[in-house]
């Protein structure tokens, strides 16, 4: 009996439950992707089939779309079925453990086929439209000469996440009742720029960009006008307020129309599971995973708890002591692996590649190519890294040819030849880059952020908020961009600007600075810096998905 007429045997036959043929075949090319056997897919059929006839459904006809609801609750998300169809005798988790053991760990497959690099040259562009109420996917290419509208577009883009994810924050939302009592909590109102005319010395709550209009002056800028404002008597929230980032700003207007601030805030950040929540099904990174995948991917990972991704910086390879130090690094995760410990994933090697910028026409390129080639040559020694874990290449300021303009593209294929020859594995990657591993995204930015951010403040960095890098990183965060700075000193080609954009906040941030390295958690996403490998102890961290952990490493001294 094939497959096919499993489905149809235990669906309608025993439950009297019919089948659309989408519905059908959705499952049959879930057992053909994971590669199930008749009797596994009988197995399966049975515990769908009995978890719809449990929960109160009117409809007897199954088609596509309630079919992957189905997988969704009984896969990835047992407890959303009581949201959806209100079941008191819900699937227990044992059911699913006895669903996940029927499937059999073989069919789990390699964690390595679950990892994917994406250029920020190929991630898709969406566009909220405020008529539908959704997220749509742009179909038109990028040009990296936009005109001046992009540019425009591009900040109205930054505007427009950054406040729906403020409006969310529970102080915007209708007045509520405490739980304790009758009191009803204050909402909080924004207010916009024009309408402050006239109402002096009332207190508003304004949203908007930090702007020098005029040589020495702060203004707050939106869509419809702008307003100075006068600092001299304020308090700031943590973080670093560059020129163009977004603020909310607490005060009064003045006599002489000026804005006299007496709270300079931060955006609120918004947690990674409220955002997953409100996008639903929108994949910014356009893979494209269905739920079932979704589902599939999240086993995966939870049962390979050792599963990790390590992170290096600055490896200058025409630095003899780079090769040597990084030759040890690879022989520590061969000597594990030999012994019987998984393989890392993927060793995620951040430029630049050369301690000083690649001269177009010059002997130096002949010697970079070379560098790569002595690199491969390295990774091959080691069997077990070369053919299980991959290498991703993200370059850095000084690698060739982008200049300073973001997102930088990957490192020419004339350079890289050898290396690709040697080692197939090897992906060249733009800079920032999107890795998902599983159910987690990761973004890999490789910039001297820090120092830069921390030159271009509009407002003095606080002392008392504590380290420089942990208020960097909650700028970026609550900014939703990797550069939240003025274009004149983090070039941006406009239409390609929302490859930079944090928006979902990832998983996991690796900033790849010439800093000292750090490593901190802010709203669940985790963020660190491995430092650079030549001048930072020869240090890297090791990320491991399924416990959520990064861990530093350096060499002895």
């Amino acid at each position: 009996m094939s497959a096919k007429q499993r489905i149809y045997r235990v669906f309608t036959r025993k439950y009297g439950i019919l089948l659309h043929p989408d519905a059908t075949d959705y499952v049959l090319e879930f057992a053909e992707r994971h590669g199930l056997t008749v009797e596994q897919v009988a197995d399966l059929t049975e515990q769908l089939a009995s978890h719809y006839a449990k929960a109160t459904v009117d409809d007897a006809m199954v088609d596509g779309q309630r079919m992957q609801r189905l997988f969704s609750e009984l896969v990835l998300n047992p407890a959303g079925s009581q949201e959806q169809h209100g079941a008191a005798d819900d699937v227990a988790m044992d059911d699913i453990d006895a669903l996940s053991q029927t499937i059999g760990a073989t069919t789990l497959g390699n964690p390595r086929d679950h990892l994917h690099v994406v250029s920020a040259y190929d991630l898709p562009r969406w566009r909220y439209d405020a008529g539908q109420g959704k997220y749509l996917r742009q179909t038109e290419k990028p040009a990296l000469m936009a005109g001046v509208m992009a540019k425009i577009q591009m900040y109205n883009d930054r505007a427009s996440i950054i406040k729906q994810r403020l409006l969310r924050n529970e102080c915007f939302q209708p007045a509520a009742f405490h739980s304790g009592g009758g009191r009803q909590e204050e909402t909080l109102q924004l207010t916009s720029i024009k309408s402050l005319r006239g109402r002096v010395g009332k207190t508003f709550l304004l949203f908007g960009m930090l702007s020098q209009l005029e040589e020495g002056r702060l203004f707050l800028e939106e869509r419809d006008g702008s307003v100075e404002l006068d600092l001299s008597d304020c308090t700031y929230s943590l973080g670093l307020f560059t020129e163009n980032s977004f603020a909310l700003v607490s005060g009064m207007l003045t006599d002489d129309q000026v804005f006299k601030v007496g709270v300079l805030a931060q955006p609120p950040v918004e947690d990674i599971q409220t955002t997953k929540r409100m996008l639903g099904n929108v994949d910014f990174l356009g893979l494209d995973t269905n739920t079932a995948d979704a589902a599939m991917a999240l086993r995966i990972e939870k049962a390979n708890q050792e599963a990790s991704i390590v992170f290096l910086s600055d490896l200058h390879l025409d630095l003899p002591k780079t090769l040597t130090h990084l030759k040890a690094v690879l022989a520590g995760y061969a000597q594990a692996a030999t012994g019987g410990a998984l393989p890392p994933l993927a060793f995620v090697m951040m430029g630049s590649f050369v301690s000083r910028p690649l001269q177009v026409g010059s002997e130096d390129a002949d010697q970079y190519r070379d560098n790569f080639g002595r690199l491969a040559e390295l990774i091959a020694q080691h069997h077990i890294l070369r053919d299980r874990s991959q290498f991703i290449f993200v370059p850095g300021p000084n690698d060739p040819w982008s200049g300073d303009t973001l997102p930088q593209r990957p490192i020419p294929e004339s350079f890289t030849e050898r290396m690709r020859t040697r080692l197939p594995t090897a992906c060249f990657t733009s800079n920032p880059c999107r890795i998902r591993y599983c159910s987690q995204d990761i973004v890999v930015l490789r910039s001297n952020l820090l120092a830069r951010m921390r030159r271009h403040c509009a407002v003095p960095p606080q002392a008392a908020h504590g380290e420089l890098a942990q208020q960097m990183l909650q700028t970026v965060i609550a900014q939703a961009h990797l550069t939240p700075m003025p274009l004149h000193r983090q070039p941006v080609f406009w239409e390609l600007d929302h490859t930079l954009r944090l928006y979902r906040t990832p998983d996991v941030l690796v900033l790849g600075d010439s800093a000292s390295p750090y490593h901190t958690t802010l709203e669940g996403c985790h963020c660190f810096n491995p430092g650079s490998f030549p001048n930072n102890a020869q240090s890297w961290y090791d990320y491991r998905p399924a416990r959520h952990a990064a861990d530093f490493s350096a060499l002895p001294r």
